[in-house]
C-alpha cells in the first residue's frame, strides 16, 4: 500500500538536501506568514507552491488537492466572523459597516464589512502558514524531522511518541484500508444509508484492532529489549553537497532561499511605507458613554497622516476629547475598528502599554496628568513604569529637561508650576516615551500670548524630530497659521478635512457650525474688486501680513 505524503517525501528532489536546512528554511517562512501583511503571505503561499512542484518535483495535481483540502476547511470556518446578528434597533449603530443585510423577525442579519476584512487577514495568514506546513513535509521524511529536533534538545519523551504515533498510524491505515476493500467487495457502500452503517462498523472494527496491534507492537518492542527509551544508531544520509560537482547545486538553494527572504522583506517594508501614510485611522467608529441615550461618536471615518500638524476643530461636545481617549485605548468602540500603523487595536494589557509609548496623549488640564511631587520625578513616571534601566532613565529625564527649558526647574515642586511650566512638564512627560503621534487637548487653553509662543516654539522642535501632531484647538487663528491638515468635526462626526485654505474656503459650512473665519483667511480670500486696487499690490499686502503674521 502506498501513501502519497510519505513517499514524495522520500522521492522528492530535495530528498538529499540537509534536513536541518529544510526546517530552517520551513521556520523562517512560517514566521513571515504569521508576522507580514496579507499580501506578502498570498506571495509567500505562491512561493512555497513554487519551490514544491519546480525544485522538490511535486506533482502539481497532487498539490493543488492538498490546498484545496485545507482551503475548504478554512473558509468553513470564516462565516462566524462575517455574518453578524443584532437586535434590528440597533441597525443604524452597524449601518455603515453592513455589506448585505437582511431582516429577521425582531433581528437584523448582516454581512459585516470589518469581519470580511478579519477573514481575508486569517485566511491569507492561514494559507501561508499551510504552504509553509506542506513543504515541510512534502520534501522531508518524518524521521529526518525528529533527528533534527532531537539535534536541537526536544525531550526526548517527546520525539519518541511522535515516532511511534508516525509508526502506528501506518499500522492504522492498512487496516482501515483492508476493512473497506473487504466491505466494499460485499456491497457494504451500494446506498447512502449501507454506507453509513457500513462506516459505523468499520470505525469499531478499527478501534478493536487498534487495540490488538497496540498489544502485539508492546511484545515486540519488549522482545528487542525495550526499557523505556527508544535507542538507536542513527545513519546519516550523505547528502548531495558531500558528492564531487553538487556543491554548487547547494550553494544554488541557498542562494535563492536567501533572495527569496530579502526580496519578501523589501515588499513588506515597500507595504508598510505605503499602508503607513496613515498612522492612526478610525473605520466606522462609534461610542456612547454608559448611562447617556446620546451618541458621543457616531460612525466616525478618519485618517491621520504621518509626518503632518493636523489639527481637529468643532464646538464643545463634538467629540474631541472622547476621540482623543479613544485613540489612546483608554475607550473601547461600540462598533467600528481603531488602526495603528494598518493593524486593528488589541484591547489587552501588554498591547496597550506598548501603543501608548508610540500614541501620546497630553490632557487638557494638566492638573489630570501630573502625578508626581517635583519636575523630575514627574517626567521619570512613564519610564518607571516601562522597567526600563536605571542609567537610560536618568538620561533621557535629562535630555526631556533640557529639551524642554525646564532644567532649572528639575527640583521644584509640581505646585509650585505656574500653568504655563504645568503644561511644558505634561508634555516632557509624553516626549520622554518618544511617541511617533502627540495629541494635545487644547494645549494653548488659558494661556497668555508669551506662554502660547514658548509652547508652539517648543511643538515645532518636536514636529521637526519627525513627531505626528493632533491638536485640539478653539484658536482658529492659530489653526489656520500652524496646521497642515483640519479636521473639522460635529456631532460625533467628521464634516470637513483638508488643507487650512480648503478648509477655511468653506464658507457656508463653517458659518453653519458656527465656526468663525480666522481673520488671515478673510484678508488671503480678498480679491481686488472687493478694496478696488490693482491685483499685483492685494498680493504684496496678503504676502506682508502673512509674513508678519508667522513672525508673531
Amino acid at each position: 500500500m502506498s501513501f502519497p505524503l510519505d513517499s514524495l517525501a522520500y522521492r522528492n528532489k530535495l530528498r538529499n538536501i540537509p534536513a536541518i536546512a529544510k526546517v530552517i528554511f520551513s521556520l523562517l517562512n512560517f514566521a513571515i506568514a504569521f508576522f507580514f501583511h496579507p499580501p506578502i503571505q498570498l506571495i509567500l503561499a505562491l512561493w512555497m507552491g513554487f519551490c514544491l512542484v519546480v525544485f522538490a518535483g511535486i506533482p502539481i495535481k497532487f498539490y493543488l488537492k492538498l490546498l484545496m483540502a485545507a482551503s475548504i476547511f478554512m473558509l468553513m470556518s470564516l462565516p462566524a466572523l462575517i455574518i453578524n446578528l443584532i437586535d434590528y434597533k440597533l441597525w443604524e449603530l452597524v449601518k455603515n459597516d453592513v455589506w448585505q443585510g437582511l431582516i429577521f423577525g425582531n433581528h437584523y442579519i448582516y454581512v459585516s464589512r470589518q469581519g470580511i476584512n478579519q477573514a481575508f487577514t486569517i485566511f491569507c495568514r492561514s494559507f501561508a502558514t499551510i504552504s509553509c506546513l506542506y513543504f515541510l513535509i512534502l520534501s522531508t521524511p518524518f524521521t529526518d524531522i525528529l533527528q533534527v529536533l532531537r539535534q536541537w534538545g526536544f525531550p526526548t519523551l517527546l520525539t519518541e511518541l511522535l515516532l511511534l504515533m508516525y509508526r502506528f498510524i501506518f499500522v492504522l491505515l492498512k487496516t482501515a484500508n483492508q476493512l473497506w476493500i473487504a466491505q466494499n467487495s460485499r456491497g457494504g457502500y451500494r446506498t447512502w444509508k449501507r454506507g453509513i452503517s457500513s462506516f459505523a462498523l468499520l470505525v469499531g472494527q478499527l478501534l478493536q484492532r487498534s487495540l490488538q496491534q497496540y498489544q502485539e507492537f508492546s511484545k515486540g518492542l519488549e522482545s528487542r529489549g525495550f526499557n523505556g527509551e527508544i535507542r538507536v544508531y542513527s545513519f546519516q544520509r550523505l547528502s548531495n553537497c558531500h558528492h564531487p560537482g553538487s556543491q554548487p547545486i547547494y550553494q544554488r538553494y541557498l542562494f535563492v532561499a536567501m533572495m527569496s527572504w530579502i526580496i519578501l522583506i523589501c515588499l513588506e517594508i515597500l507595504y508598510v511605507q505605503f499602508r503607513c501614510r496613515t498612522l492612526l485611522d478610525f473605520n466606522h467608529v462609534s461610542y456612547k458613554y454608559f448611562g447617556s441615550k446620546q451618541i458621543t461618536i457616531n460612525q466616525l471615518t478618519l485618517q491621520v497622516p504621518a509626518g503632518k500638524k493636523c489639527a481637529l476643530i468643532g464646538q464643545n461636545g463634538c467629540g474631541k476629547t472622547t476621540l482623543f481617549l479613544l485613540a489612546n485605548g483608554l475607550y473601547k468602540p461600540l462598533s467600528g475598528q481603531i488602526k495603528w500603523r494598518g493593524q486593528p487595536f488589541a484591547y489587552t494589557h501588554y498591547y496597550l502599554n506598548h501603543l501608548r509609548q508610540k500614541i501620546g496623549l497630553v490632557f487638557q488640564d494638566p492638573e489630570h496628568q501630573l502625578v508626581a511631587s517635583t519636575v523630575a520625578e514627574d517626567i521619570s513616571y512613564g519610564l518607571c513604569n516601562l522597567n526600563l534601566p536605571l542609567q537610560e532613565i536618568k538620561t533621557r529625564v535629562e535630555k526631556a529637561l533640557i529639551d524642554f527649558e525646564l532644567t532649572e526647574l528639575a527640583d521644584t515642586p509640581i505646585h509650585h508650576l505656574s500653568l504655563g511650566q504645568k503644561k511644558r512638564v505634561s508634555i516632557a512627560d509624553v516626549m520622554v516615551l518618544q511617541p511617533e503621534l502627540l495629541i494635545l487637548d487644547e494645549p494653548t487653553a488659558y494661556l497668555d500670548i508669551k506662554h502660547t509662543r514658548q509652547l508652539l516654539s517648543v511643538l515645532a522642535k518636536i514636529h521637526q524630530s519627525g513627531t505626528t501632531l493632533l491638536m485640539a484647538t478653539h484658536d482658529l487663528n492659530l489653526v489656520y497659521n500652524w496646521a497642515d491638515w483640519i479636521f473639522v468635526m460635529d456631532q460625533g462626526q467628521l464634516i470637513l478635512e483638508g488643507e487650512p485654505n480648503y478648509i477655511f474656503s468653506q464658507t457656508q459650512t463653517l458659518t453653519d457650525l458656527e465656526l468663525d473665519i480666522p481673520l488671515l483667511a478673510k484678508i488671503q480670500g480678498l480679491s481686488p474688486t472687493d478694496l478696488e486696487i490693482e491685483p499685483a499690490i492685494l498680493a504684496q499686502i496678503k504676502d506682508k501680513i502673512l509674513q508678519l503674521a508667522k513672525k508673531t
